[in-house]
Formats: structure tokens, sequence, C-alpha cells
């Protein structure tokens, strides 16, 4: 799911919920509005912050760590907030309120998450302490400095240290680092990925007998039937993150083409990867 909230929205709520509290770890010169007269200091500290300083607080940047600090501040504006709606001397009040504050301010929320299970988890969100919430940030030891053709200056991302950081938030088990290159099928497996099979080729029958041979290599096949027409090439369908099993796949059926490789994120898929077994697979493959 995703919630998209525009600028003024975001003041809105948070003077709606009566302000936030952060740990301003430095001296900033806020500037609400952009360029002129409006700057506001913030000196280091525990502060309670309206919207519009809250904004600026989020948006700003002029520090040593640039954009990394900022992502740094973003996230603690999120748990201000956080903080804020789930007192419980206040949390009744907004739940309450929750239909009539989404009904005024909803021309500035775009999401596809509905009222009634935003509220649900709001609920279910009280119940988990701060220190069970996982947060980390792309820093600058992730990246390179680079130039783009035009001369920009640009960060390149180490895609590697980047996976180990979104394993590190997002994975509970399995594998730990995207570095373990030496077993990919090892990293598959573990990722336990629901895979379907489709047979985009000529050969009749192929499917199943894909399947049986993928699940002997320890791949996680929960179904197989007919694609929508005729491939000449095998491709792989991507629905959520589990990016070992697509490059495990990738290897093993020779997809060397971003062409053959489609990312369409979907939580509520059935399956994690959808692969479009192809004629190239069909007229040569490895299977006994």
């Amino acid at each position: 799911y995703y919630a998209q909230v525009d600028f003024n929205t975001f003041v809105d709520i948070i003077n709606l919920i009566g302000g936030i509290d952060v740990q301003v770890d430095q001296k900033l010169i806020l500037d609400p509005l952009g360029p002129g007269a409006d700057k506001v200091v913030i000196n280091a500290g525990f502060r309670h912050i309206d919207g519009q300083r809250a904004l600026a607080f989020a948006r700003t940047r002029k520090t040593e760590g640039g954009d990394v600090d900022r992502a740094k501040r973003q996230q603690q504006v999120i748990l201000g907030i956080r903080n804020r709606v789930l007192d419980p001397k206040y949390f009744p009040k907004f739940v309450a309120q929750a239909p009539a504050l989404y009904a005024e301010l909803q021309q500035g929320i775009h999401t596809n998450l509905a009222l009634d299970d935003a509220i649900r988890l709001a609920v279910l969100a009280q119940e988990i302490p701060v220190d069970q919430i996982k947060m980390g940030v792309i820093d600058y030891t992730m990246m390179t400095i680079g130039k783009s053709p035009d001369g920009l200056d640009i960060n390149k991302p180490i895609t590697d240290k980047i996976r180990e950081l979104r394993d590190e938030i997002f994975s509970s088990n399995g594998a730990v680092s995207p570095k373990a290159t030496g077993d990919l099928g090892a990293l598959m497996r573990a990722e336990g990925a629901r895979v379907r099979v489709l047979n985009g080729s000529v050969a009749n029958g192929i499917a199943g007998t894909t399947q049986q041979y993928l699940i002997s290599q320890g791949v996680n096949v929960t179904d197989v039937g007919n694609a929508d027409q005729i491939y000449s090439r095998s491709v792989i369908v991507v629905y959520t993150d589990k990016l070992y099993t697509m490059r495990y796949l990738a290897n093993l059926f020779g997809v060397n083409s971003s062409g053959q490789i489609a990312i369409k994120y979907d939580p509520t898929s059935p399956v994690d990867v959808a692969l479009i077994v192809g004629n190239d697979w069909a007229n040569s493959n490895p299977m006994p």
C-alpha cells in the first residue's frame, strides 16, 4: 500500500493533532516558504513544532550530511506523528474524528488504502513498541559520487550495500547479505518465493515438466498454467521483493535482457514471481 500527502495537507494534519515533538541534533535555520524573510531558527534539543516548521524541518538539507540528514529528519517527523496520534490521551479522540478529518483532508491525500483499513492498522500500530520498529537510511557509504551525461553531480548507488540494508530492515529470516553470491541457489531457497510457471512455448506440457525440475532444485513452484501468447524467449515477472529468486531463474533460463524482466509490484499477488517459459527453454534446457 502507499500514501502520498501533499505539502499543505501535511501541514494541516500536524496542526490538527496539535503539533509534534522532535529531537533536533543541531541548530537549524529553516525556510518554510522558500527564499524570503520568513526564516526560523531552531536550536538543538527536544522541540515541539507546528505544521509549517515540521514541513521545513523535513525538507531542509542544509547540514553537513545533506540528503542523508534530511532522510533521518523525515523519519523523525513520521515517528513524531506516530507518537502524537497513538498517545493514549489523544488516540480515542483521533479515531473517533478520523472519518470527518479524512473527508476534510482527502483532496490532499492519495492512497490505495481504505480508511477502515488505515484505522485498523493504526490500532495495530498502537501495540508495536518503538524499539521494535526497524529504520534505516541509504547513506554515503552506500553510494559513490559521479557525473550525469549532462555534467550534473549525482549519487551512484552501490546496489549490494543497499540490498543488505533492505534485508536488515525488511527480513526477519532467510538471506542476510546480498553479497553472499557464492551460492545463489541457497539464497533463493532461503527466500522461499512463491513461483508460478506458465507455458509460453509451442511445446505441450513443458510447464509441468519445468515445475517438477524446478521443485527438484528447491524452487517453491505453487502453480502452473498457460501464457496468453507464444514467447520466443522466456520472461520473468516480479511482483514482490524476491530478487534472489529472480536472479536465480534469470541465470538458469538465460534471461540476459532487461526486456525479459518485468517489475509489476503488487503486494496482493498470490505469487511473488511468474516465470513464462519461452521457445528458447523448450528447445534447449538442462532437464533430464
